[in-house]
């Protein structure tokens, strides 16, 4: 009938789908309001300040709620991805040796891999755990062991300083993309950016002094950098990055 919005929901994260109850009174959604895996909810469309009563609980994504025109059945999608992280050799010149290798596997998906700079270890992010969450493992993906334990909001894009002992990664922590660092022996996560827009995919310089990453805080997508022991960010690109 027109007027203004009303804002049903506060969580600041995306939401895949909604469907309307077959009376008008709730709206099924999907959204990652729990975690990193998309889950079904439910919410008055009322707006009188109730919160989302949770539908699944699913360890894979679901998404995209229909509803049936009588309200007693309810479709969605759900998604069945396994990603695994892989190896082949740069250069070789006997064939079996130039074949891939799967490296690291589970029956979730393990992705963002690198080397550090001694090549003895590999870090790299994986939902095995039932939640994206940071891990390392030796050069030959055996002995993987995991280094944060948020137990929730998607968390990846891994990267060794260059001296092997630390590793900063992306992650939705506090509702909104943030660059942290941790202990390469794990410990507690140190939050590094906290403006309010997303800063993702961080790398580091070369003397190990800068983070780099991407951010969204100049209005649109550029690189800017952060000392690595904390302090005020500064803008680096102004033509996109």
């Amino acid at each position: 009938s027109g007027g203004e919005p009303t804002r049903l929901t506060y969580d600041n994260t995306s939401i895949r789908g909604l469907s309307w109850t077959s009376d008008g009174k709730e709206i099924v959604f999907a959204s990652r309001r729990a975690g990193s895996t998309y889950n079904l909810w439910k919410i008055s469309t009322q707006g009188n300040g109730s919160q989302p009563e949770r539908l699944t609980t699913a360890d894979r994504d679901v998404y995209s709620p229909t509803i049936s025109r009588l309200g007693n059945q309810l479709a969605y999608t759900q998604s069945m991805m396994d990603g695994n992280i892989w190896r082949i050799r740069s250069h070789s010149s006997k064939l079996q040796e130039s074949l891939p290798l799967k490296l690291i596997s589970s029956t979730q998906e393990d992705n963002g891999p690198q080397y550090s700079a001694d090549g003895k270890r590999i870090v790299f992010a994986s939902r095995r755990s039932g939640t994206f969450e940071i891990w390392v493992c030796d050069s030959d993906g055996s002995n993987p062991r995991p280094l944060t334990n948020i137990g929730g909001p998607l968390t990846g894009t891994p990267r060794w300083s260059p001296d092997g002992r630390q590793i900063a990664f992306d992650s939705w922590i506090e509702g909104n993309a943030d660059i942290y660092v941790i202990n390469a022996d794990g410990g507690k996560p140190r939050r590094l950016t906290f403006d309010a827009d997303e800063d993702i995919t961080p790398s580091w310089s070369q003397d190990g002094r800068w983070v780099y990453f991407g951010c969204t805080r100049s209005g649109t997508m550029q690189i800017w950098k952060v000392p690595a022991e904390g302090g005020d960010a500064v803008q680096v690109t102004k033509q996109g990055g």
